[in-house]
């Protein structure tokens, strides 16, 4: 057998070594209304060889520089991390430490940024799931609410730089 005559012998088989009478009829309107209405799937093709993979670092290897490209975020499995900016003097800033079930490189990701505008050191042990910029852009496509938590996120993380620029520039000016 084959083509609907097959088809439709095997869904009365199936249907028939259900155990209850709803069941059937619940299974049968499913498989009735997917001939009309395509299955609500999604396969995100994230998980290549090189999509995701897993990184360490020791304390005082830089993860990334400011200035260079930006092409994954970084999710943390465990250890810490310190984010350094660079000031136009050429003097480093400490900014926020990330630990883990925290991430970074997001910022570069979200606000289409070629390079990152910061310098990422490893504070201790650090494990780090790494996301290619592509996968990365996939997801926040197909997941509309992670994008808007990730800004929400990055705007309440740029809220606690510029206050702690602020801060630093009135202890510069009282001493």
């Amino acid at each position: 057998f084959s083509g609907i005559p097959a088809w439709l012998l095997w869904r009365t088989i199936y249907l028939m070594k259900l155990p209850s009478l709803d069941r059937k009829i619940r299974v049968a309107i499913d498989w009735f209304l997917d001939l009309f209405f395509p299955p609500d799937l999604v396969e995100l093709k994230i998980f290549g060889q090189r999509a995701m993979k897993k990184e360490h670092y020791e304390p005082g290897q830089v993860i990334y520089r400011q200035g260079e490209l930006s092409d994954r975020i970084y999710m943390i499995l465990s250890g810490k991390a310190r984010v350094i900016y660079q000031t136009a003097d050429g003097l480093e800033q400490e900014g926020d430490t990330f630990s883990s079930g925290e991430y970074f490189g997001e910022r570069s990701l979200l606000e289409k940024q070629v390079v990152h505008g910061a310098t990422i050191r490893c504070l201790e042990p650090l494990d780090v799931l790494c996301l290619r910029k592509q996968e990365f852009a996939l997801l926040t496509e197909n997941l509309p609410d992670l994008r808007e938590s990730m800004e929400r996120r990055l705007k309440e993380k740029t809220a606690r730089e510029s206050k702690g620029y602020g801060d630093a520039i009135l202890g510069a000016l009282d001493s």
